[in-house]
């Protein structure tokens, strides 16, 4: 026997509501929420081992890493594909950064506190030595000011900080940060801020240029130690060391 519904509000709830089942689960973007206000948009794996540091290239268009298992420096797509992996090889690396002018890259080799200055084919074309910066738990991240003017490096831990240099490497000023660790940072142009990531906190700070605080985020990420902003675009980048992945945040719209 066939039962016939005797409320037509009742039906049109029930359909109402199997709508609604249907699209939560079919749309990616709404399965997972990282902060209210930002939201992850894709998720791509990497065929690189332990990435550690993320900047965009001068183009806009893709995107470097390193990794500090192998050494190497890659250029990546947007969708995390590998096109280009430069000769250069480090021993430690934890971050990337690309000089504004000349698409040139700066890349930090934690373990040697060593600053080098690549081509974009790889060709060193200087080292910087900042013993003063040697710790046990030293550079984690460089970024460098849109007119080129200053250098941004995070140290680790014990103490997290922020160290600002000038274009000769002499040390300009240095803040303590109010994070447990920092892991990577990257400089937003747009907005004149510095985006650093901490990967025991699983959050994104947002701060000015002396380093404080001024909003933060927080996502479900394991290992974060890269990180990428792209304000214009409204994508930010992160990338994990252990899961060997790329994921995208965009804020909601």
């Amino acid at each position: 026997m066939v039962r016939a519904f005797k409320s037509p509000h009742r039906l049109f709830l029930l359909l109402l509501l199997a709508g609604l089942f249907f699209f939560c689960k079919s749309d990616p973007v709404n399965t997972y929420e990282d902060d209210p206000l930002l939201e992850r948009i894709a998720v791509y794996d990497l065929a690189i081992a332990e990435p550690s540091g993320l900047c965009r290239a001068a183009s806009g268009q893709t995107l470097w890493t390193v990794s500090d298992r192998s050494g190497k420096v890659y250029q990546l797509d947007p969708s995390g594909r590998i096109l280009k992996e430069l000769a250069f090889q480090g021993d430690d690396l934890e971050g990337i950064a690309v000089e504004p002018s000349d698409s040139t890259m700066w890349v930090v080799d934690e373990s040697n506190a060593r600053i080098y200055h690549l081509t974009p084919e790889g060709a060193i074309l200087r080292q910087i030595y900042l013993d003063s910066l040697k710790r046990e738990y030293g550079i984690e991240g460089i970024a460098i000011h849109g007119d080129g003017s200053r250098v941004y490096l995070v140290r680790e831990k014990n103490p997290c900080r922020l160290i600002i240099m000038d274009r000769n490497w002499q040390q300009l000023s240095a803040f303590d940060l109010s994070m447990k660790d920092a892991s990577d940072i990257s400089y937003d142009g747009l907005y004149q801020q510095l985006w650093i990531v901490s990967d025991e906190e699983k959050t994104l700070h947002v701060c000015n240029l002396e380093g404080k605080i001024v909003a933060s985020y927080e996502f479900d990420l394991a290992d974060a130690e890269g990180v990428a902003v792209n304000r214009a675009e409204n994508r930010i980048y992160l990338v994990s060391d252990s899961e060997a992945i790329m994921v995208v945040l965009r804020f909601r719209q």
